[in-house]
């Protein structure tokens, strides 16, 4: 189907006419007559006569013409290719994203550009992985600098993708250098001439996480522990966790109201006390309130890397139980 191509002007000879007696009484008061046997009346419908033939040719497009507009555009047609066909060609590469301006961009591109690239093909070819699973464009930040200071800093002129791989062979998923070089150079024609764009891993927080849960009678303790756990590293997840089940949003603050709730969910717990957040060696994060810690602060980048060294499940009758570090749960810290 041929793309419908706007008409520049729809006016006809009797639209042009009716105009242009409209027009006598103000421009010449003294004619009178606009009866069609005036010779004044004649020489106007003659003149609306051209004028209607001027529109109608100028509405008009050659296939030389079209040939032209589509190079200007960066198109023009291939061998064989018909008019019709290579406009739609055209036009649907003008619509289609090729340049990374805003972050957005950044991340569209690498969401639904960058797995048919030929720099994906390539790192493919080469055994590796191009699969992603989340990105994050963070503007006026370099992540990838080794200082950490310098990655704090805001950086004019720098933008840094965060990529989440799809498949990962250690517990917290992580971009091997491969990867990160090869979204890097399909990025690197479709950047801004100003724009310096870093690809990086995300940034995994440790948190340590203590809390207690009181159960119902019959509830087995170590089982109890367990499904605590398997939650709170569902909820933390990066691929699978958040409140969506997509993933923990980046730099999304971990709440102390937020754990007791997804903790509160599992059956057989009755209620949970004592919620500590902790960040080993950054007390900045933390956020208090009448002195008690209710938050995590993190950055626009990072994620969480949760373990559970101060879970303890206590029974209606006293009886109590605190996993040890070799219990198999995953995530808790020897």
């Amino acid at each position: 189907m041929p793309l419908p191509l706007p008409s520049l002007d729809d006016r006809t000879f009797a639209d042009l006419a009716d105009e242009a007696r409209a027009m006598l009484p103000a421009l010449c008061p003294a004619w009178t007559d606009h009866n069609p046997a005036d010779p004044g009346i004649t020489v106007l419908e003659l003149l609306a006569w051209l004028t209607e033939t001027v529109i109608f040719r100028l509405d008009q497009m050659s296939d030389r013409n079209t040939d032209a507009f589509l190079r200007l555009l960066g198109g023009g047609r291939r061998a064989g290719e018909s008019v019709d066909d290579a406009a739609r060609r055209t036009v649907t590469g003008l619509r289609t994203l090729y340049r990374a301006v805003s972050a957005d961009d950044y991340e569209e591109l690498a969401l639904t550009q960058w797995p048919s690239s030929p720099e994906a093909d390539e790192l493919r070819a080469a055994g590796g992985d191009a699969g992603l699973a989340r990105v994050r464009a963070v503007p006026r930040r370099d992540l990838g600098a080794a200082d950490a200071s310098a990655r704090r800093a805001e950086a004019p002129a720098h933008v840094s993708l965060v990529v989440v791989p799809a498949a990962s062979t250690g517990r917290l998923p992580v971009p091997d250098p491969a990867l990160c070089a090869a979204i890097r150079a399909f990025l690197e024609p479709r950047r801004l001439l100003t724009v310096r764009p870093h690809v990086v891993g995300p940034a995994y927080v440790p948190i340590d996480l203590g809390l207690t849960a009181y159960v119902r009678a019959d509830a087995p303790l170590r089982s109890v522990a367990e499904q605590i756990a398997a939650a709170v590293h569902r909820w933390f997840d990066p691929l699978r966790g958040g409140p969506d089940g997509r993933g923990l949003p980046f730099g999304r603050d971990v709440h102390v109201s937020e754990l007791d709730a997804e903790v509160s969910r599992i059956p057989l717990v009755e209620f949970v006390e004592d919620i500590t957040l902790d960040v080993p060696g950054e007390p900045d994060r933390l956020v208090a309130a009448a002195g008690v810690v209710t938050a995590v602060r993190l950055d626009r980048h990072e994620l969480v890397d949760v373990h559970l060294p101060g879970l303890l499940v206590c029974a209606p009758d006293g009886t109590r139980y605190a996993p040890a570090p070799s219990a198999g749960l995953a995530g808790s810290r020897p």
